[in-house]
């Protein structure tokens, strides 16, 4: 147990009930149990005076700031030290892992914040795939059939696989289906149900679920004669939204547009600021934590630059949302910002983003979550610390040197 004495500028130490108000706010079941003592009591604060002397002292550090210094302290400590995890290391299966350098790297470093010798193995049917040269391990994968399921899972325990991340969503049903089969041999597939997943990536059912539930979800239709709009959205009713979609078109454009669609839907256009919600949530569909972030620069479908930001009204009506889904770990919603400030949902992708690595530098350490949650560690141990400033972040590309005699 780590002793902190804190002291305020006042000269004033602070009431036991505040430390265990700021408490409360980090560990949700905590409890409190106050006992009868005998020892004297002690009101006298040290003399501070030479620390706010001291070259460098910040004034800013208060009670409110350091406690959630001193709990991720500790956490990083109590995993360093291997007792809050299982006792083997992650080694962690990110499938079609293809240019994602960014999130193979984000999972190498959550993974080894539980066990320093966690490994991280990229996996894609592309022999050349650029994650390769940056997991710790990579494997060259057949296509993902469910005939073919028994030989993936034996060769997924050859290479002592603890969990897999699919990461691209028309892999997650599979997943989904054969999630039990690879749980029971000892490997936890990192994905939702597939009832939640199937409502997410049909874009039509997702609206429908959305009016059915009284959710601000936009509304779709198979027509255009079919909504009472003006100016429409049309896009492919499965996979990913971004592709081929047409935006703020009259009926004669919309319907034109469609014609060169395979699985067409019509929605109405709503003007306003397009984010991106970045959330987590546990196996009980509960939300832990989640960071908003707007889309400053967006290039084919995906954030280049992107920049995280509060807004307690949004977030609260963000995991209403998000609880209603029966979803579970790393998830992320595109959702518009309307003229009166509230949220009207797009999508939402039951997987991590492209750009969800900024989230993460905010404090949504979802990945950490998953892969402790997977070993079986109590989740509620590790809170959502979300960072106090704002983050804001550039996708740029990157080279990669590798020296050696035998290139």
């Amino acid at each position: 147990m780590l002793e902190i004495e804190f002291f305020r500028d006042d000269d004033l130490a602070p009431r036991v009930s505040e430390v265990v108000d700021l408490l409360r706010k980090h560990f949700s079941t905590m409890k409190v149990v106050t006992v009868q003592s005998n020892i004297a009591f002690e009101a006298s604060p040290a003399d501070t005076t030479p620390l706010k002397a001291a070259p460098g002292r910040d004034s800013e550090h208060t009670l409110e700031s350091e406690i959630p210094l001193i709990i991720e302290h500790e956490r990083v400590k109590r995993a360093r030290q291997g007792t809050a995890v299982a006792t083997r290391p992650p080694r962690v299966l990110v499938t079609s892992a293809s240019r994602k350098i960014p999130l193979v790297r984000a999972l190498q470093q959550a993974a080894r914040a539980i066990h320093s010798e966690a490994r991280v193995v990229a996996g894609d049917m592309d022999p050349n795939a650029l994650s390769f040269h940056v997991a710790d391990e990579s494997w060259t994968m057949p296509s993902l059939a469910d005939s073919e399921v028994d030989e993936l899972l034996a060769q997924c325990l050859r290479l002592g696989i603890t969990a897999v991340l699919p990461t691209r969503d028309g892999e997650l049903m599979f997943w989904a289906r054969h999630a039990a089969k690879f749980r029971q041999a000892g490997v936890e597939v990192l994905v939702s149900g597939p009832e939640a997943l199937q409502r997410c990536l049909d874009k039509l059912a997702f609206s429908e679920f959305g009016v059915c539930h009284g959710l601000p979800l936009i509304p779709a239709a198979l027509s255009a004669s079919d909504l009472c709009t003006e100016r429409f959205v049309v896009k492919e009713r499965f996979g990913a939204g971004s592709r081929a979609i047409g935006m703020n078109l009259d009926r004669t454009q919309a319907i034109s547009h469609a014609a060169t669609l395979q699985a067409p839907i019509f929605q109405p256009f709503v003007g306003g600021q397009e984010i991106s919600v970045d959330a987590w949530l546990d196996r009980g569909g509960r939300v832990k934590g989640l960071v908003l972030r707007r889309r400053d620069l967006v290039v084919n479908g995906e954030s280049q630059i992107t920049t995280t930001f509060r807004d307690a009204a949004l977030e609260e009506q963000a995991a209403a949302i998000l609880g209603r889904l029966a979803l579970r770990g790393p998830v992320v919603m595109q959702a518009i910002i309307d003229a009166v400030g509230s949220l009207q949902v797009i999508e939402c992708n039951a997987r991590f983003g492209g750009a969800s690595t900024a989230s993460i530098a905010a404090g949504l350490d979802g990945l950490r979550w998953s892969l402790l949650e997977a070993a079986g560690a109590p989740i509620d141990d590790y809170p959502f610390l979300r960072a106090a400033g704002e983050v804001r972040q550039v996708r740029v590309p990157a080279d990669i040197y590798v020296h050696g005699p035998d290139l």
